[in-house]
């Protein structure tokens, strides 16, 4: 058994978390407080469901409230898990209203063909896992710190498992037929405790006739009396016989009665078979006609066993593929199409500036640097111009003029005042030197302003020989300029600029246009190669699969529809037959359960339900004749007058207003019966008392020597007793002797059992242990001992160490759980924490065990700690299924 999936939708902490599970080693990792006990207790509670109740003296509350949601939702979870016959199933348990639902593989609801109590709700894990919860619990199921069974549990394992080597049931075992006959000695022949049983009444009676022989003897001393008392006795007897009698008719009646329930019993048992069996068989003949059906669907999509689910998977993904490819292709085109036209669009707006292409790449260098050039030459020829020149020449010429005049004038008159100074006027001097300076200064600024004159005559008879050349140069780089421009249409030079900047931006993009074209043009031809692949490869399944034909070439998303329809419906009518013909087989079963339950409680076979409802028919018919003897019976009550009596022992009747009309009437007749039985029984042993006290009374009156005659018959009877007594004690010898017998026949087959679990006891425990330790045994007290390597002596598995102790005990739950499950499962081992007292080296060794117990059986590991994964994983490899909470 491997449980696939778990989906807890609320319990406890946990709401929406799915947890798939591998059929091998699974490791359930998280820190503490994240969920792993809670995610271990669903398990069990999908399995067994959760117990309610009150709260716990040390306030602990029980399972169905400690686990309810925290954040108030819903109280749910589903599981699903395959029985090693390969038969899947989904458990879905609501735990707010304690109810479960069982669905198989193909969802059908096959809740009620489980038996269910009150108390423990559907019993589907009992008949799927082949064992009851207690058991699970103490083999399978191990809690965090819980390795250990514990004196109870393993009492309790250990008879399960006694009960099923010895008798092949798990529920009949020869400590029960020991208490059988233990009370089959004590209800039939009496213990040395007992008073009343059939041996102690044969000894008391034997005890009280030898009483009465000795006063017998004493009797023939005295007969006074004695006609008094017989009469009177007589008179009893007569009472007494009445009573009996009555008595008698009353038991008879109630037996009858008795008779009657019985067989309305059998009847009413026996037609709710026939229904049954009517029901069954009409569920068979459904069945059947389903059977065919699945038969024909078979046969009609047998040519598409040869596929799965991958290959419908694999044809999805090719013709999504197909799909995206051909999209991308159209996507392409319409790509390249527009890029084309607006390629061609930009080709049109280049072609007034093409002229470009035939300057060159530098021609806007070359433009500019003419246009430099040229406002050179026009400051050269700016410089150069004669109208300024002359200008400055004629200023200069004036100038000149000007300083010789001051020059001359101011000498003149120096020379007249220096004169009149000789004429003593010292101011004279004064103002003929101040006139010599003014003529001094004005001579050297008018040699100054005459080598200016100089230089710009030179400079003018320069500009006559240069002039000619720049305005040369000028017109020439002016046509360059104009050609250029014409070329390309251009009004000046910010035109020509403006232009070539449109001219190379529009080069680039027809460039980057040409390329992305090829590009695309490369990336479809890929894709169109890729549909035609895809196309082949989908059009070969279909082919394969007979959907379209050879000669078509084509195919419809509808094909595909076809195909996967088609494998689905044939992988899916393989569970429908299956199923169906588990169906027939359980219909078949009960069937034969049904009849074997008539069989049983009619006591006769039936071969047919004609034969059954035969049966049904006599039984009306016996009903009939007892209820006609006992309305006979009845009336002839009339005869007897003990009301009393009657009120007393059959109160309803008696105070019924007919007491003919007892068919309709409802009492308890077993306690009735008993009552009279008991009445009956009083007044058979008053009788009895009475008739030997008539005897004795008859025997005294005829003479003292009528005593012997006493004698002899008391002899005789207290012979009778003995041989009586010989006989119990016969009896008690051969219960005894079958009681010792099968105590034996016990002690020896448990000789045979034991030695199997504790050799699967030390093959476990020399494994997990490296060799350390290589025996552990349960003695006959189940108490598990092992020998101390160190000293050699057996000492108890508690005087341990904790790691050894639980060592020793997940030796004993791996022992325990295959020889417990009597129906052949493989249950998961489902374990929380148990390394919590192993160091680094058991652990390693038991998780080697684990890894060998994991490819016969799924493992289920819940941990906390690292170190432990790291392990797993060293140990494991790829093979293990690592869940983080």
């Amino acid at each position: 058994m491997k449980i696939e999936k778990l989906e807890i939708r609320g319990f406890g902490k946990l709401s929406n978390v799915i947890l798939p599970l591998d059929k091998g080693f699974n490791i359930i990792f998280g820190n503490n407080e994240a969920g792993k006990s809670t995610v271990q207790w669903f398990i069990k509670a999908m399995f067994f469901g959760l117990k309610g109740g009150k709260a716990a003296k040390d306030g602990t509350l029980p399972p169905l409230k400690r686990y309810r949601p925290w954040n108030e939702g819903d109280y749910t979870g589903f599981m699903e898990y395959r029985l090693d016959n390969g038969q899947l199933y989904r458990i879905g348990r609501n735990f707010a209203t304690n109810s479960v639902r069982v669905f198989d593989s193909l969802f059908n609801d096959i809740t009620n063909t489980f038996d269910a109590s009150k108390e423990r709700g559907i019993h589907f894990a009992e008949r799927h896992l082949g064992i009851d919860e207690t058991s699970f619990d103490k083999t399978v199921f191990v809690r965090q710190m819980e390795a250990k069974i514990g004196e109870e549990g393993s009492r309790e394992l250990y008879n399960r498992m006694m009960n099923i080597s010895e008798t092949g049931f798990e529920d009949i075992s020869f400590r029960k037929a020991q208490e059988a006959l233990k009370e089959a000695l004590k209800n039939y022949v009496g213990t040395d405790k007992t008073s009343t049983r059939p041996l102690d009444k044969v000894v008391g009676r034997l005890s009280e006739l030898r009483t009465k022989k000795e006063e017998l003897l004493q009797k023939k001393n005295s007969i006074f009396g004695i006609e008094s008392e017989l009469n009177n006795t007589v008179t009893l007897q007569n009472n007494l016989e009445g009573k009996k009698s009555f008595l008698e008719k009353i038991k008879k009646i109630i037996e009858v009665r008795k008779e009657i329930e019985k067989n309305k019993g059998i009847r009413a048992h026996a037609e709710e078979i026939l229904r049954s069996i009517n029901s069954d068989e009409e569920e068979l003949r459904i069945i059947l006609e389903r059977s065919e059906d699945f038969s024909k669907t078979k046969a009609e999509f047998t040519r598409f066993s040869a596929y799965d689910n991958d290959d419908i998977d694999m044809l999805d993904v090719w013709y999504q593929k197909l799909l995206n490819s051909m999209d991308n292709s159209r996507k392409l085109g319409t790509e390249i199409g527009n890029k084309e036209k607006e390629l061609e669009e930009n080709r049109r707006s280049l072609r007034p500036i093409l002229s470009f292409s035939e300057l060159g790449d530098g021609i806007e260098s070359h433009v500019i640097e003419i246009n430099k050039d040229l406002e050179y030459l026009k400051r050269d020829y700016e410089k150069s111009n004669l109208e300024i020149l002359n200008e400055k020449i004629k200023t200069t010429e004036s100038k000149v003029k000007q300083y010789k005049s001051v020059s001359i004038i101011s000498a003149v008159m120096a020379i007249i005042l220096f004169a009149a100074g000789f004429a003593e006027v010292h101011v004279s001097f004064i103002i003929s030197a101040a006139a010599l300076a003014i003529a001094v200064i004005s001579l050297i600024l008018r040699g100054k302003v005459s080598r200016e004159l100089t230089r710009l005559l030179d400079e003018k008879r320069m500009s006559f020989i240069n002039i000619n050349s720049v305005i040369e140069e000028i017109n020439k780089k002016k046509k360059t300029l104009v050609s250029i421009y014409e070329k390309v249409g251009a009004a000046g030079i910010e035109d020509f600029l403006r232009l070539k900047a449109e001219y190379d931006a529009k080069s680039k993009l027809i460039a980057a246009l040409n390329s992305d074209i090829n590009r695309l043009e490369s990336e479809l031809a890929i894709n169109d190669r890729e549909v035609s692949r895809l196309k082949n490869d989908i059009l070969s399944k279909l082919i394969e699969a007979d959907i379209v034909d050879n000669c078509e070439g084509e195919f419809e998303e509808e094909h595909i529809k076809a195909f996967k329809y088609g494998v689905r419906r044939y992988k899916g009518i393989e569970p429908s037959i299956n199923y169906t013909a588990q169906k027939l087989e359980d219909i078949n079963r009960n069937l034969a359960r049904h009849y074997k339950n008539a069989a049983s409680l009619c006591e006769e076979a039936f071969e047919s339900k004609e034969c059954l409802q035969k049966k049904i028919n006599e039984i009306n018919e016996s009903l009939l004749k007892l209820e006609t003897d006992m309305k006979a019976e009845i009336k002839e009550l009339s005869c007897y007058s003990y009301d009393s009596l009657f009120v007393r022992i059959l109160p309803e009747i008696a105070c019924s207003n007919d007491k003919t009309d007892l068919l309709s009437l409802k009492s308890d007749w077993s306690r009735e019966y008993l009552l009279v039985e008991e009445e009956y029984g009083k007044v058979c042993e008053e009788l009895k008392n009475v008739l030997l006290n008539i005897r004795e009374y008859e025997t005294l009156i005829k003479s003292v020597s009528g005593d012997e005659s006493e004698l002899q018959s008391i002899a005789a009877e207290i012979e009778e007793l003995e041989a009586r007594k010989s006989q119990l004690e016969d009896i008690n010898l051969s219960l005894k002797t079958a009681l010792d017998v099968l105590t034996e026949a016990s002690t020896e087959i448990q000789k045979d059992f034991v030695p199997l679990l504790n050799c699967k006891m030390a093959d476990t425990v020399k494994r997990i242990t490296g060799g350390r330790y290589r025996d552990l045994r349960a003695d006959s007290s189940f108490v598990l001992k092992a020998i101390a390597p160190e000293t050699g002596d057996v000492v108890s598995v508690s005087a341990l160490s904790g790691g050894t102790v639980d060592q020793m005990y997940l030796a004993l739950r791996v022992a325990m759980s295959d020889m417990v499950v009597q129906a052949g499962e493989r249950l998961p081992f489902i374990m929380d924490e148990i390394f919590a007292q192993y160091d680094d080296t058991r652990t390693r060794e038991t998780l080697a065990f684990l890894k060998g117990l994991s490819e016969q059986r799924q493992i289920i590991l819940f941990t906390c700690k690292s170190r432990e994964v790291e392990i797993v994983r060293q140990i494991f490899g790829n093979s293990l299924n690592l869940v983080e909470l």
